[in-house]
């Protein structure tokens, strides 16, 4: 049957027709009001029929904001709206399909819908958090009905296809998109109070259970990344401007980093479990379960995330647990429990608040009153301001942090840790623009500092990855971070800091004279010496995660401002021609020309200062590549470890590699190619994670046109890596040595690199290696095992 002649067929061309009008409607652009009324009139008559959640209120709510003063935000309303509409029509083209007996090609095209989803949330989830349409803002209310949303075509079709999937075999994708969508609902208000009412009837949660074979693993403890920590994870990923994700069309790529450790399963039971556990929560009556969610919350850290979105997207719940605190007839006992429970929720939130869209006023007085003050002061929020502003007290903890280095035990130092994230969120939040990355290298120019904005970011970069490594992969199976790394950053020549001179305090230590018995009693199990560890490396690995967000902005706008200065390159020491345009490094970092004594030339300073910031660049990123290598090798057999953080650090070492070659060309890559060689002769296990990194960046083009890779290396960085490596004839032979020093003849990444060396030969005429059978001498072997 022609589908414009059934109803469904006919819906759908209706809604293309609507969005094709929506998209070139402009309301401030002179055209005709009439013409603008009659759209609008239209959207009003579509949705009220097909959508159940539209309303009078809604259209008053889309009518206003298409109608926005301001052009720019008149435009991304619009384009926010289409995109629900877009959603919309992909669920009732879904429908359409599933109306139908399902064969191998209905299910293809249907399963290839479903996975769209993630691509259509995809761009306003990944804004800035202060952004106008963050999360769907406006409209995601027009997906909360039981006719129009994401949820019911999962399982309507994975009720009806199970048969099939051995056919198309993509399952596994389709498991992760519905996991990642979840994620989204949990930051929009009403996309979240959908979820939260759909896992409250237990015959919706059952067919989730039946449906996606979601098994509780009853035998092994599971550890995976956190709510909030995956949904960090996703939102960097949009930064990583030099890998192949820019042209992940289909987003494949990017779902296997995020759920690398095949964790999502288990991942998805515990998003079900608990909202249902906060769910029946906060619609029970709370004085009789505020001690044994107390327990819960101790039991399975993870519910604090949970606790923190009902009380984000619902001040009611956060208002319904402080008037237990302040009634006068609560027990002592509840109200305990009650404090205790609004100080860690509230903290909880302050340290993911680049996660959340700025908090509303009565949230945020909230959030103020149960928060330690130094943690709103560096944040730079108030209880009138709900946008971050970088200040000095932000950088206090950052440089603390510094003058601390490893002196410190990291494993107790959860407190400082809390202070130092906030900072770096402060950063982060703060670095969206270069007129923002401007006003950071102003802010260190004035407090003195002696390192430039760059500089900064690499030295808390790889100290973070040098404590990481300290603290979680101390013993000798693992890679190991060089020792002269460390030696680089002249840590020993920074005198030792009294540890009583750091006064950071949590928010429930700062109560317990206020409250009684069971207070007490909970402040002590959240200082337990297991607790405060365990949370600690969580924070220790937030920390990296978030400086690597920070590095690749600052990194971005390094890239553009070298490319109209020139700030960053190598300068001709042997000419004396003085070139115009070019800006020297020592006059950017100071702001003034600097004059130093020992040196007669500006050219010679500008090179010192380009070499040590080269140098550091490079033992920054290698650091990372050890500390993402070692959590690749996390295996247990007792445990499913979760070690999906290495595919993130390693996407990161090498979009950072491709843009450090670009700002730093040539004299960047033979400085790389030095350390990398010192790095696999002290240490021979880091060789097959260097020769992955090298072979990720320098790639051989495919012959396939049609390939995302080889489209990547065409035009990208790759092909511009390529390039630099061409025109130096001694980088040409370095790689070649490289390859034929460390080659072991059966890795994909070397045998990738050889491919590249053929389709790039070098000067260097390739080296006779002798084959033959390798005698191996049982006794050395012995005497090797016994001290190893």
């Amino acid at each position: 049957m022609d589908s414009e002649l059934n109803p469904q067929g006919q819906d759908l061309v209706r809604l293309d027709e609507i969005i094709l009008k929506l998209s070139v409607h402009d309301p401030g652009s002179g055209t005709a009001n009439n013409d603008s009324e009659a759209l609008l009139d239209d959207l009003r008559r579509y949705l009220s029929v097909h959508v159940n959640s539209y309303d009078t209120v809604v259209d008053e709510r889309v009518r206003l904001l298409l109608s926005d003063q301001d052009i720019n935000i008149r435009e991304e309303n619009k384009l926010e709206l289409i995109t629900i509409f877009s959603i919309i029509k992909t669920i009732k083209h879904i429908d359409s399909l599933l109306l139908e007996l399902l064969n191998v090609e209905s299910v293809r095209k249907v399963n290839a819908l479903l996975c769209s989803f993630f691509g259509l949330f995809r761009y306003h989830f990944q804004l800035p958090v202060d952004h106008n349409n963050y999360a769907f803002r406006n409209f995601g209310i027009l997906l909360t009905s039981s006719n129009i949303n994401v949820l019911t075509p999962f399982i309507t079709f994975m009720s009806r296809s199970t048969l099939s999937f051995a056919e198309v075999n993509k399952s596994e994708t389709l498991e992760k998109t519905f996991c990642l969508l979840l994620v989204f609902h949990c930051f929009n208000q009403d996309l979240f109070k959908f979820l939260s009412q759909t896992l409250a009837n237990k015959t919706n949660v059952n067919d989730f259970i039946h449906h996606f074979s979601l098994k509780p693993n009853a035998t092994k403890a599971t550890a995976v990344p956190t709510l909030f920590t995956l949904y960090q994870r996703f939102r960097m990923s949009a930064l990583l401007e030099e890998s192949t994700l820019v042209v992940d069309t289909k987003s494949n790529n990017l779902l296997n980093i995020l759920f690398y450790s095949l964790f999502h399963k288990q991942f998805l039971l515990s998003v079900i479990s608990s909202i249902q556990v906060m769910h029946d929560f906060f619609h029970s009556p709370l004085s009789g379960n505020l001690f044994a969610l107390s327990n819960k919350v101790f039991l399975d850290p993870n519910l604090s995330d949970y606790l923190t979105i009902f009380i984000a997207n619902d001040p009611r719940n956060l208002e319904a647990l402080d008037n237990i605190v302040k009634a006068s007839n609560s027990s002592e006992g509840d109200r305990d429990v009650a404090v205790f429970l609004l100080l860690k929720s509230c903290q909880h939130y302050l340290l993911n608040y680049n996660l959340f869209a700025s908090p509303d006023i009565s949230l945020l007085s909230y959030l103020v009153e149960y928060n330690n003050a130094n943690y709103a002061s560096i944040l730079g929020i108030s209880e009138e301001q709900n946008v971050c502003e970088l200040n000095i007290t932000a950088l206090i903890p950052i440089f603390e942090i510094i003058n601390q280095n490893v002196k410190l035990d990291y494993s107790k130092e959860r407190e400082f840790l809390t202070v130092f994230k906030l900072s770096l969120i402060n950063l982060d939040l703060n670095l969206e623009s270069i007129e923002d990355f401007m006003n950071l290298n102003s802010l260190l120019i004035d407090i003195g500092s002696s390192l430039s904005v760059h500089a900064l970011i690499d030295t808390i970069q790889t100290l973070l990855c040098i404590i990481i490594n300290d603290v979680k992969f101390g013993h000798p199976t693992f890679s190991q971070i060089p020792k002269d790394f460390q030696d680089f950053l002249g840590f020993q020549f920074i005198p030792p800091v009294y540890r009583s001179d750091m006064s950071f305090e949590n928010n429930v230590d700062l109560q317990s004279e206020f409250f009684g018995p069971m207070f007490t009693s909970l402040q002590e199990l959240e200082n337990y010496s297991g607790i405060v560890a365990t949370t600690s490396q969580a924070l220790l690995e937030d920390c990296l995660t978030i400086i690597l967000s920070v590095k690749s902005k600052v990194f971005r706008f390094l890239k553009n401002l070298n490319n109209d200065t020139n700030v960053l390159r190598l300068p001709d020491l042997f000419s004396d021609d003085n070139k115009i345009d070019e800006y020297p490094l020592h006059v950017f970092k100071q702001g003034i020309s600097t004059k130093i004594g020992s040196f007669k030339s500006c050219k010679s300073l500008n090179y010192k200062l380009l070499n040590s910031s080269i140098s550091l660049g490079i033992v920054a990123n290698l650091s990372l590549l050890v500390v993402g290598d070692n959590y690749k090798s996390l295996r247990s057999c007792e445990y499913m470890i979760d070690n999906s953080l290495s595919r993130l650090l390693n996407e990161f070492t090498v979009d950072f590699t491709l843009t450090f070659l670009i700002i730093y060309q040539e004299f960047g890559l033979l400085s790389l190619f030095k350390k990398i060689r010192d790095l696999n002769n002290e240490n021979l296990k880091m060789v097959a994670a260097s020769a992955s990194l090298l072979s990720k960046i320098f790639q051989v083009k495919n012959t396939d046109s049609k390939s995302e890779i080889n489209s990547a290396i065409q035009t990208s960085s790759f092909e511009i890596a390529s390039e630099i490596l061409n025109k130096s004839v001694i980088s040409s032979n370095l790689l070649r040595q490289y390859v034929e020093l460390f080659d072991d003849g059966q890795s994909k990444s070397f045998k990738s690199l050889n491919k590249f060396l053929k389709s790039h030969p070098s000067t260097l005429k390739p080296s006779k290696i002798s084959k033959g059978t390798v005698i191996l001498d049982l006794t050395e072997y012995k005497t090797a095992l016994a001290f190893s």
